[in-house]
């Protein structure tokens, strides 16, 4: 009787398990983080103008309601993006960054400044900003 009474609980449990759908974080909003920004670098926050600040806030607002997917489909200099290898920055690299590490760049001044930094599921965490075309070779 024991026996029935643990099988019969066991087939009840395997019906309750029910692994949750993974996040598709194409879909997700795009979210921006100046968390990992390397200020003490050329390309910091800090060595922006006032002009090129206005034009970053208005560009992250510009994207506050896309998903990756919405902006996979825009071109690169518009509110779209682009992907490079982290060989083609010309600077010493943070230590968190691996060689395998796939940076992306979005346009903040029209098709001019570039923001660069990598993503982690929805999230795009900003590194640089390219105000004079020097970080790294643009195409």
């Amino acid at each position: 009787m024991g026996k029935k009474h643990i099988k019969k609980l066991k087939s009840q449990d395997k019906s309750k398990i029910k692994a949750p759908k993974p996040v598709n974080y194409d879909k997700e909003l795009l979210l921006f983080s100046f968390e990992r920004v390397q200020d003490n670098s050329k390309y910091g926050f800090s060595k922006l103008s006032k002009e090129q600040k206005i034009d970053l806030i208005n560009s992250i607002f510009k994207r506050r309601d896309k998903s990756w997917n919405d902006l996979n489909k825009s071109s690169r200099h518009n509110l779209g993006f682009e992907k490079i290898k982290i060989e083609e920055i010309r600077l010493e690299r943070p230590r968190f960054l691996t060689e395998d590490t796939t940076l992306w760049v979005f346009r903040y001044t029209g098709s001019n400044h570039a923001m660069v930094g990598y993503r982690v599921r929805n999230i795009f965490y900003i590194l640089w900003f390219d105000f004079d075309y020097t970080l790294y070779k643009h195409s």
